[in-house]
């Protein structure tokens, strides 16, 4: 998932009744000083993406990591289950 000017702190990750959401919130600001005036600009807005899981999915093994404005999600699937996916 690419989320630029995103925090990892400001990214959150739920799992429930096999649906993966992530969320959170895009807080961008820009001052600038030039000579005689002071501006300074801010923006907010948060987002959220829902992803279905497959039956077979193994959220309690769930691993993120997120670098430079890109999470990676990895889900291993459970050993011996059958998935209609």
């Amino acid at each position: 998932v690419e989320i630029p000017g995103v925090e990892k702190d400001d990214v959150k990750l739920t799992i429930e009744d096999d649906t993966l959401l992530i969320s959170g919130e895009k807080r961008q600001e820009k001052e600038d000083n030039d000579g005689g005036y002071h501006c300074v600009e801010r923006s907010y807005g948060s987002f959220q993406r829902v992803i279905s899981l497959p039956a077979d999915a193994d959220q309690e093994k769930l691993e993120a990591k997120f670098r430079n404005g890109v999470l990676t999600l990895t889900l291993p699937r459970k050993a011996g289950v059958q998935s209609n996916a």
